[in-house]
């Protein structure tokens, strides 16, 4: 195996395949506004958001701006690539790549967020009532991930979000740095320009991912589980038409607007079929609006849904 297959698998190799999709099929649950789950329903249509337009956006500058900046400021790392040239072209090339993918993939990268749902569980989690769900007045779509057909083509990536302390995520990017000074020290002295920018290359893409799928520890009540589209994994622009716009409150954004029922990109994903549940939050939960919701489901062609309602009893403080 050359010095940049065995990079490449490196930093991946920390990457559990049986806890993603399709390995993985847990119940997913959507907390969001009763106006959002009727445009869903309406529109067939969940829309991605771009990940620097999240509530926690945050966590994704961090990660990218973090793992570039540490090739910088860890003061051991400069002497394991081997000589003072490898070490300043791995960081010029990282840093091109950064700024290649600010004005190329990282312009069409979206984000829809769920959280891990237990079966059973008809009340939700206060938490992502509170943040997510219209501050308890809205509702959790609870989706079932085993009516998704394994697409190997798809550019989405369906994983769980990892949580990590500030410091274990600086230890993660030492560790993913130490993958690539070994790889351009194995090169010896055939490294050049070309290689060592693969290898940076590599971590980027891995460094990319990581941010994506990282959050601060803090947050690991809301188990949280995140559908990412990637611009660069779509070859074939199977998705190219689904990329559009909104105008909001905030002004214009991009959104990728995801197709569902029979019209969805691939195998069609009903949602009578692909919706497990719909809870009714804490602070809209009562008879007249079960009542209501029911209706509305009914008037938007699925009547299917009107059975899957549940009134949320959690016990709510605004």
């Amino acid at each position: 195996m050359d010095e940049l297959s065995a990079c490449v698998d490196g930093l991946w190799s920390d990457l559990k395949e049986d806890e993603q999709f399709p390995s993985k099929r847990p119940l997913l649950a959507h907390y969001t506004s009763l106006s959002t789950m009727e445009s869903i329903f309406r529109g067939e249509e969940i829309w991605m958001s771009h990940p620097f337009l999240m509530n926690d956006d945050e966590e994704l500058r961090w990660g990218i701006v973090e793992g570039v900046k540490r090739i910088r400021t860890n003061e051991s790392l400069a002497s394991t690539f081997g000589s003072a040239s490898n070490y300043a072209a791995f960081l010029e090339a990282v840093e091109g790549a950064m700024d290649k993918e600010g004005s190329t993939n990282a312009l069409d990268t979206y984000v829809a967020c769920f959280c891990q749902h237990e079966k059973g569980d008809t009340d939700g989690l206060l938490s992502m009532w509170r943040a997510y769900g219209a501050d308890g007045g809205g509702v959790a779509i609870v989706f079932d991930t085993s009516a998704l057909v394994e697409d190997e083509e798809s550019p989405l990536i369906i994983a769980p979000v990892s949580y990590a302390t500030t410091k274990e995520r600086y230890a993660w990017m030492d560790w993913a740095l130490s993958i690539c000074s070994k790889a351009i020290t194995g090169f010896g002295p055939s490294a050049n320009d070309v290689s060592v920018g693969q290898i940076a290359y590599a971590y980027f893409q891995r460094l990319r991912y990581f941010a994506l799928f990282t959050k601060h520890a803090a947050f690991r009540e809301e188990n949280e589980w995140r559908v990412v589209y990637f611009p660069d994994r779509d070859e074939k622009h199977r998705y190219s038409a689904l990329l559009s716009y909104a105008i909001t409150q905030k002004g214009i954004q991009p959104k990728l607007k995801l197709r569902l029922g029979a019209n969805a990109v691939g195998a069609p994903l009903l949602l009578e079929k692909a919706v497990h549940s719909i809870l009714l939050g804490p602070t809209a939960g009562s008879l007249l609006s079960e009542h209501a919701l029911k209706r509305m489901l009914c008037t938007l062609g699925k009547p299917a849904l009107a059975q899957k309602v549940d009134l949320s009893s959690t016990p709510y403080r605004p």
